[in-house]
């Protein structure tokens, strides 16, 4: 039906404008364009019967439930339908100057300028804007309208219509709410969140899978998996095991499987997936929850690792211990060869035996430090010395690319440390080292005397104040980056590819051990230093490695030796009977404790080992104290579960396996005149 508004009616000071049926629609100016242009000043309403009637237009309009409107190329009011009276409040369209007036005030300017037709395409168009209603309140309406031409093209104002979407907009505001909220516990939660079609399209995505794939939740929406994982067999296997699921509508249970995230690093993912049914009964879409267990499969494989090197441990401890017996045995009758035999040429022959034993019992130390076993004796000496012996050690392990440099500006200050694990330390300092010098290098050993006042910290701690001995190893290699700097002493952490993660934990627990200190200086491309504070001491120095001497050395009282290996307890016996000790000895803790009764005189001294079956040398010590509370004790050991120190109570001493005649009798004579 054509409708044409005369603008001569009593109702109307518009001038005649022609409106059609598609003249709220966006369609642009083409298609329906030339229809919209054109107008008449004829008052007519043309019917299917050819009648007309002046006023049928208006009768349509006002029964519209819609609020119709119409403008003039100004924007100025020309026509509103009763609808738009009755919404409104106004009076009658005679006594409205200006539909502005019932508009927000927030809103006037850009409705005017959106009616006015200044500086727009005039183009149909859409709005939202708040009118007053006649109660005084404000609602909002969505208003659609478009332009009216004449038959020369010339504008001629807006017709339009507006709809009132006040509980629609309050309904989409809080479908925008539960979106957004909905939404935020996606991307809140770890757990890769993912919805796709048969096809393998993500349909929907949380922001894990974004993260995963370097790529942001609107962009990863309508692609595949292709799209940003280069790996194909991943692909492939991911859309077999969504299209099972959807074929089968059974929940799929995946323990494991892998992904390429954006760095190209390879991560684990434990992944249920569930098929959405539709109401046909048919699924054409899958839910997918990821859980990345990365983190957790490193955490196995480093107990594995752990779980292996302490298996290795336990049998290098054991075969050490082994060793140790073996070697007491051997260095203590070459010691008695070499005191009894006339000739040079033999005694040198002698001489390389005991030599050789020396070395293998120095291997044992490595072994024992190596499974946590060694037993721990603190001694006083001077840092330097320390450095001088692992020099030459250094030279061979190091290569021959890389350059060593050892600078002791020390001046020979002591330090109260095991050797054995300081010395460790340094080798397990300058294998990092060198490590970090693919293609050579320089090593760099300093040892200074510092001063530490109590506003310095030294590393990430606060360090006691005083006189220090500090120890630096730096390398000119790769460097460490900075996000691994804080996890360097962590156990298990390491960034060698075939690492175990505990070399320096351990170089940490030594030093910590030994009250001092540990810092790291490094940056990448201009190599690492490690520096270690210890405490300076004073008073006098433990020789730990003493010259040997065959000198006769006599002793006088009585000894109770308990020692389960038959070897070592046979040659025991006869060096100490030698020293001049009455010796009574015992292959076990049962034994010794009836031999004890038979001894009927003074008892000076129970030497026994600390390792026995059935009963251990601490067990023995206390049964044997407890009748006879003055007997010092020696304990003998080639390693032990439980850390000894030289913290032991008085008139007690431990004597480490193997040891030389020398080594047990001075430890028999300090132990007797402390």
């Amino acid at each position: 039906m054509d409708v044409t508004l005369n603008p001569e009616t009593p109702d109307s000071r518009a001038r005649a404008s022609r409106l059609t049926g598609d003249s709220v629609v966006h369609s642009g100016r083409s298609g329906g364009a030339e229809a919209r242009r054109q107008s008449t000043t004829a008052v007519s309403i043309t019917r299917a019967d050819g009648g007309q009637g002046v006023d049928t237009l208006f009768l349509a309009a006002d029964e519209m439930p819609a609020l119709v409107w119409s403008t003039g190329p100004g924007g100025a009011c020309e026509f509103v339908n009763r609808r738009w009276l009755e919404f409104t409040g106004a009076a009658s369209r005679a006594a409205l100057t200006d539909t502005l007036d019932f508009v927000h005030p927030d809103d006037v300017e850009h409705r005017r300028a959106l009616l006015s037709g200044e500086g727009q395409p005039r183009e149909p168009f859409e709005s939202v804007f708040r009118l007053r209603r006649a109660d005084g309140t404000y609602r909002w309406v969505l208003d659609h309208g478009s332009p009216r031409f004449d038959a020369q093209g010339a504008f001629r104002g807006y017709a339009g219509v507006s709809v009132d979407v006040t509980e629609w907009r309050a309904a989409q505001r809080e479908l925008l709410v539960q979106r957004t909220f909905l939404r935020n516990v996606l991307d809140t939660d770890p757990n890769l969140i993912f919805v796709k079609d048969y096809d393998g399209k993500f349909v929907l995505v949380n922001r894990a899978v974004a993260d995963i794939y370097g790529t942001t939740v609107d962009a990863i929406v309508g692609k595949r998996d292709a799209d940003f994982n280069p790996r194909q067999e991943e692909v492939e296997w991911f859309l077999r095991d969504d299209r099972e699921v959807m074929d089968t509508l059974h929940e799929k249970f995946i323990t494991e499987e892998k992904i390429t995230d954006k760095a190209g690093h390879l991560r684990w993912l434990q992944t249920v997936k569930r098929p959405l049914i539709d109401s046909d009964g048919r699924a054409r879409q899958v839910l997918g929850i990821a859980t990345d267990i990365t983190a957790r499969k490193s955490l196995e494989a480093q107990l594995l690792q752990s779980q292996k090197m302490e298996a290795i441990g336990r049998l290098a401890g054991g075969v050490a211990h082994d060793f140790n017996n073996l070697l007491t045995a051997i260095l203590g009758y070459s010691h008695l060869l070499l005191g009894e035999l006339p000739d040079a040429r033999s005694r040198e022959q002698v001489e390389q035996i005991r030599n050789a034993a020396l070395r293998a019992a120095a291997l044992t130390r490595q072994l024992l430090t190596f499974s946590r076993q060694q037993v721990v004796a603190p001694r006083v000496f001077p840092m330097n010395a320390v450095v001088r012996d692992a020099e030459s050690l250094l030279r061979r392990l190091i290569g021959e690319d890389v350059e060593l440099i050892t600078e002791l500006e020390s001046a020979d200050v002591n330090v109260r440390a095991d050797p054995v694990q300081l010395q460790q330390t340094i080798l397990n300092l300058a294998v990092n080292a060198r490590e970090a010098m693919p293609d050579g290098g320089v090593l760099r050993i300093r040892t200074e005397d510092v001063e530490i006042d109590p506003d310095t910290r030294v590393g990430s701690e606060p360090a006691r104040p005083g006189r220090y001995v500090m120890l630096s190893v730096s390398d000119t290699g790769l460097g460490v980056s900075d996000e691994h700097l804080p996890h360097l002493f962590e156990p298990f952490f390491t960034t060698k590819e075939r690492g175990t993660g505990l070399g320096l934990s351990t170089v940490f627990g030594i030093v910590r051990q030994a009250d001092g200190h540990i810092r790291v200086d490094s940056r990448p491309g201009h190599g690492a230093t490690f520096s270690i504070y210890l405490p300076a001491v004073s008073g006098p120095r433990t020789n730990g490695d003493v010259v040997e001497s065959t000198a006769a050395f006599r002793g006088e009282g009585t000894l109770l030796l308990v020692e389960d290996e038959r070897e070592i307890r046979e040659i025991m016996v006869e060096m100490l009977a030698r020293c001049g000790f009455t010796v009574h000895a015992a292959g076990c803790g049962e034994d010794a404790l009836r031999l004890l009764d038979q001894i009927g005189g003074r008892l000076d001294l129970l030497i026994t080992d600390m390792v026995m079956p059935r009963m251990n040398g601490r067990d023995l010590a206390a049964r044997v104290l407890a009748v006879r509370p003055k007997v010092k004790v020696l304990y003998i050991t080639g390693y032990t579960d439980t850390p000894l120190s030289d913290d032991v109570p008085a008139g007690r001493a431990i004597l480490c396996k193997p040891f030389t005649l020398d080594g047990l009798t001075r430890a028999i004579r300090e132990l007797m005149e402390s």
